[in-house]
């Protein structure tokens, strides 16, 4: 009742309590950039920019419930973007030019500021 009151179709099945989790909510306009402090996983390569690190080829961010990496992200496709990272207390010398998987918080919408490390880990050694 709530979300036909707010002007939202009806979807092709009653939302129930076991289905509810599953259920995205997209604007009118259509997806957007998620929003600063959301947990998401991101998907690059490791390189150096100046004295910071950055994931290259880096994917959109995916929003997770929980950090570390996904079995998909050895294969998934790489994206096109440079995400900064922040925070980061682990060394990566050893891993760079490899493709990480890196959990954390947004810094900025979308990550325009990009990403407070949680945990960072390798999941192919060649990149792309």
């Amino acid at each position: 009742m709530i979300l036909k009151s707010n002007g939202f179709p009806a979807g092709m099945t009653e939302l129930a309590p076991e289905s509810v989790a599953d259920v995205q909510i997209i604007p009118k306009d259509g997806p957007g950039d998620l929003p600063a402090n959301t947990l998401v996983r991101v998907v690059g390569c490791l390189a150096k920019n100046g004295s910071d690190w950055v994931l290259t080829s880096a994917t959109v961010p995916q929003r997770v419930e929980r950090t570390g990496p996904a079995p998909e992200d050895a294969s998934r496709p790489l994206g096109v973007r440079t995400m900064p990272l922040k925070f980061v207390l682990t060394r990566l010398d050893s891993f760079a030019g490899q493709r990480m998987s890196v959990s954390g918080l947004l810094l900025g919408a979308g990550g325009a500021d990009g990403l407070n490390v949680t945990t960072v880990n390798r999941v192919a050694e060649a990149c792309p």
